[in-house]
């Protein structure tokens, strides 16, 4: 098998593969401590599941903690975690939270802040019909795979589609969807992504901006909703990411349940002081081709309704790489049964942009290992 690493040397060997089939990055490491070139790795979408099972996986939110990831999910009866060494092979361990007389439990995101695992998320009561009653919660595990306590709700109103981050200011932003600001909007009503600075990780400053609101045709999720002729616009499901001297906010836009739901981007020159980045305060804008409609990512012949991403490093601590879900559109759609499986793709810089060759349905290249490997759980050894 012939390989590359990162140097660019190329040479043959079989690599050692473990309980899952992939290549073992520890054992790319020779007895006499040099290390032993890559192997050609690929994956094909969706990613697969060591109990070589179908997983539904919608909202995947990817967290990487030492030598794992986690991907943590959308579920009608709590929130699902699977981990993966690799980003191509996933094991799923159900549940990591669940609440009695609560369902829909959606699009949650997790961070780490002072050693404990904070999980954004929400959910509903039991009885309710509204999906206008998810109710964004926080809950907290000292172990990523759970079990999570809640410990606040952020919002008594809707709210969904959370990510936290640290901004390079060293403020804690809180990025979600709801339709306070533009649901009543004359021209285009919907959802938008908002912002708020957190004051705790449990409380918010409670002073939302809008970060993206609906400015197209192709946002639409439904048509004459109010009988008046206006539309409902839906823009949600925000990541936050910075490269180099930009900062980007990626959103899903329509409706999951529909064939065009897309991933499309917005992004913002980053300040020369790092102190002055404020997410808050950036001045955002949509990327579009020309002025034409250009998303990141939407349907192809062989993928549907793809959408509501995260976005990763690579084991190699380099390459981004977007997490997202999406359908096979040759599978039948039932409404009401969840098809939305995990996929996963390269992410490019070009030209002050993003671009992905997503959604793809062959194989392709894998993620690359980085050139040492150690998850520093015993601290830092001699090498």
């Amino acid at each position: 098998m012939t390989a590359t690493i990162s140097n660019g040397v190329s040479a043959s060997y079989s690599p050692a593969e473990d309980e899952l089939g992939a290549a073992d990055p520890t054992a790319l490491l020779a007895e006499s401590g040099d290390l032993k070139p890559l192997a050609e790795r690929t994956y094909t979408n969706p990613v697969p599941y060591a109990d070589g099972k179908s997983h539904t996986a919608p909202d995947p939110f990817v967290l990487k903690y030492r030598d794992l990831y986690y991907c943590y999910a959308t579920d009608e009866h709590g929130i699902l975690v699977s981990t993966s060494p690799d980003m191509v092979h996933w094991t799923s361990h159900g549940f990591c939270y669940t609440e009695a007389g609560r369902r829909n439990f959606w699009a949650p995101s997790v961070i780490l802040i002072n050693g404990v695992f904070h999980m954004y998320f929400s959910n509903m009561p039991a009885e309710e019909t509204d999906t206008h009653t998810e109710i964004m919660r926080v809950a907290v595990s000292e172990d990523p795979l759970g079990p999570f306590e809640k410990k606040a709700e952020l919002f008594n109103t809707f709210a969904i589609d959370s990510q936290v981050v640290y901004g390079d200011d060293g403020q804690l932003y809180l990025l979600y969807a709801d339709n306070q600001v533009t649901g009543l909007s004359d021209d285009r009503p919907g959802t938008s992504v908002m912002i708020d600075r957190l004051v705790t990780p449990y409380s918010r400053e409670n002073k939302p901006r809008p970060l993206i609101v609906p400015t197209m045709d192709e946002e639409i999720f439904a048509r004459n909703r109010f009988g008046d002729g206006r539309d409902w616009h839906t823009v949600e499901g925000a990541t936050y990411f910075a490269y180099r001297d930009r900062a980007f906010i990626t959103y899903s836009a329509n409706a999951y349940e529909h064939e065009d739901y897309f991933v499309g981007y917005s992004y913002a020159q980053l300040p020369n002081k790092q102190a002055d980045a404020h997410i808050d305060q950036l001045d955002w804008m949509k990327q579009l081709n020309e002025n034409r409609f250009d998303p990141l990512l939407i349907r192809s012949p062989k993928v549907e309704g793809t959408g509501h991403n995260s976005i990763v490093k690579a084991p190699n601590a380099v390459d981004d790489w977007i997490v997202y879900h999406g359908r096979n559109a040759d599978d039948e759609l039932y409404v009401g049964t969840e098809q939305r499986v995990m996929r996963i793709d390269p992410l490019y810089y070009a030209e002050g942009g993003l671009d992905t060759p997503g959604p793809t349905a062959a194989a392709q290249s894998a993620p690359l290992y980085g050139t040492v490997h150690d998850d520093f759980a015993d601290g830092l050894n001699a090498g």
